[in-house]
């Protein structure tokens, strides 16, 4: 049961519906003339950014007065900012401290990207900002000072590692 109503007016015509709740049904008017009509839409799609950390040790093991090795990938889709920082910081450049039963032992950190040339150091407790996107490697040298006559045990700092963008 729909309604229609038709009014003539000059040289064109409008029909309007109306539903038989009595709502507003949709108006129609004549179409317009073209020979080809066509329309667009752009699509956009969102990729965030993204990145990867992977720590070859997660935990590394050096006795007093000895230097060991870490590594550590980083893998983005972006520009990024580095900042690496102990737990336990201490005065002085890529200085920090190892806590345990005798107080502490010092530490001391130097991380390098790259490995050879073009590679350079990541200052502990500094951001290094505006890095390439891409997949990174770096190197962490970690000294452990003579402890001296410090209690025995184990003695223990973490080492971060933050990635932003």
């Amino acid at each position: 049961k729909m309604s229609l109503m038709a009014v003539t007016l000059g040289l064109g015509s409008t029909a309007v519906f109306a539903s038989e709740d009595g709502g507003d049904a949709p108006m129609y008017s004549s179409p317009s003339r073209c020979d080809d009509c066509q329309e667009s839409f752009k699509v956009k799609v969102h990729v965030p950014e993204k990145c990867e950390i992977k720590i070859k040790h997660p935990i590394l093991f050096l006795k007093e007065g000895t230097t060991a090795n870490n590594y550590f990938d980083v893998k983005t889709n972006a520009k990024y900012n580095l900042k690496v920082w102990s737990d336990n910081p201490a005065t002085g450049q890529n200085k920090a401290k190892a806590i345990g039963p005798g107080g502490h032992v010092g530490l001391t950190y130097v991380t390098t990207s790259g490995m050879g040339q073009g590679s350079q150091n990541i200052i502990l407790g500094t951001q290094k900002n505006g890095l390439a996107k891409g997949e990174t490697k770096y190197k962490v040298a970690v000294t452990a000072d003579n402890a001296g006559w410090q209690d025995a045990g184990w003695y223990e700092d973490k080492y971060n590692v933050q990635v932003s963008f």
